[in-house]
């Protein structure tokens, strides 16, 4: 029997999500691409995370402060950035990846990704959450990102 570490990165790699959440068999999962899904699971789903497995395409800085906000026992990440290992380390997260990099690039390779420019001098958890909203918020104010269906669905 497979853990659930194991079944969340299985749904990862195999069935094309984004990110996948694993708790007592209850699946949470999105195939939306950044930041905002995991936002959005953490902003509706705080008890279900709670000792919750979590599968993602990519952890970096940015999203390593969100994910100290929850209680998930572990995270697995394709790709992480050597900042996400030492916050989630810091904050006594178990976690694993398939690729360590120094940081995370944006879609195109040109540069930084916003989150993890944005987290970049960034030192606590409450701090990157804070910079993370402010920013989304001033993005909502100017776009529709967030808008529309929130991906998440149970299997």
């Amino acid at each position: 029997m497979k853990t659930e570490i194991e079944l969340a990165k299985n749904h990862l790699k195999n069935y094309g999500y984004s990110l996948v959440v694993v708790k007592d068999g209850v699946e949470l999962v999105s195939k939306e691409r950044g930041i905002m899904p995991l936002l959005k699971i953490c902003e509706k789903n705080q008890d279900i995370l709670e000792g919750a497995v979590l599968a993602d395409k990519v952890i970096g800085k940015a999203a390593a402060f969100i994910i100290c906000k929850t209680k998930l026992k572990e995270v697995y990440a394709e790709v992480m950035s050597e900042s996400a290992v030492q916050v989630l380390s810091q904050a006594g997260i178990k976690y694993g990846y398939g690729r360590l990099v120094s940081e995370i690039m944006n879609r195109d390779g040109s540069d930084l990704c916003p989150m993890e420019n944005l987290c970049r001098n960034i030192d606590t958890p409450h701090e990157g959450i804070m910079a993370i909203t402010n920013f989304i918020n001033k993005k909502k104010r100017g776009s529709d990102i967030g808008a529309g269906d929130t991906g998440e669905h149970n299997v």
